[in-house]
């Protein structure tokens, strides 16, 4: 839970801010920890990751978020990748955007979450605390839309087009089309 925070402080997701404030701009969204254990290839335990997850359900639409719609990569397509790479011989790279949710700037103004168990939820001169999110964090309706909407433009900057057909696959190069 420690690393988790620290992750989220480093790319800064939120601040502390007073209760009072807060409820200011309507209700809190609610919070947890979700807990997972991650394994090695040899089922051996490689290490045991606690994630903050804000309960998107909770969220006040035109408030709290605006938009939610991000594509996702269709079966046909994915069979179709596969099969033009095996008919080229050609590789395929994968990466993994390690913290990718919580890189994106969150798009409104005023989006409040309640204090987390085992992080502070008291101001320092004692009144009771929220945090105001100033990025995105896993479990906001609009997470997933705003991680595509960034890797759209990283990819553009690239040289990369995004197909009509599929707004989850990006070309780049020449050749027959």
């Amino acid at each position: 839970m420690d690393e988790e925070i620290e992750n989220l402080k480093k790319f800064q997701c939120f601040k502390r801010v007073p209760r009072s404030e807060a409820l200011k701009y309507g209700r809190l969204a609610k919070s947890k920890w979700v807990f997972k254990v991650k394994y090695n290839s040899d089922n051996t335990i490689q290490r045991f990751r606690a994630r903050l997850v804000a309960k998107g359900f909770t969220q006040v639409p035109g408030s709290d978020y605006y938009e939610t719609f991000s594509p996702v990569f269709s079966h046909t397509s994915f069979r179709s990748t596969l099969a033009l790479t095996a008919a080229h011989d050609m590789r395929i790279d994968i990466w993994d955007l390690k913290n990718g949710f919580i890189q994106q700037k969150i798009g409104v103004e005023h989006m409040y979450m309640e204090c987390p168990d085992d992080y502070s939820k008291i101001m320092d001169d004692g009144s009771p605390a929220a945090l105001h999110c100033l990025r995105s964090i896993y479990g906001l309706r609009q997470s997933s839309m705003l991680l595509h909407e960034r890797l759209t433009k990283h990819l553009s900057r690239h040289g990369f087009k995004q197909l009509k057909s599929d707004k989850c696959v990006y070309v780049k190069g020449e050749g027959a089309s």
